[in-house]
C-alpha cells in the first residue's frame, strides 16, 4: 500500500497557479500529443511556460501537504 493512500490535496493555496497551468496545458497538450507540433521545438517552450505559470509552486505545495499528512498519519 502506498504511504500516500488516503491523502487528499487541498489546491486552495495554489488555485491561481493551477488555473495558469491549465491554460498552458490546454494550449499545448493536444497538439504535442497528436504530433501537430514538433516536440523538439515546442516541448521546451511548453516546459518554460509551465514553469512561468507556477508549476513548481504547485509541486512544492503538494509535497508539503503530503509530508505533513504522512507525518500525522504514521
Amino acid at each position: 500500500t502506498s504511504p500516500a493512500y488516503g491523502f487528499t490535496f487541498d489546491p486552495s493555496a495554489v488555485k491561481n497557479e493551477i488555473s495558469s497551468c491549465d491554460v498552458v496545458t490546454n494550449e499545448y497538450a493536444t497538439a504535442l500529443g497528436n504530433g501537430t507540433l514538433d516536440p523538439e521545438v515546442e516541448l521546451p517552450v511548453y516546459i518554460e511556460k509551465m514553469k512561468n505559470a507556477g508549476v513548481q509552486k504547485i509541486i512544492d505545495e503538494v509535497q508539503r501537504q503530503l509530508d505533513e499528512w504522512v507525518a500525522n498519519n504514521q
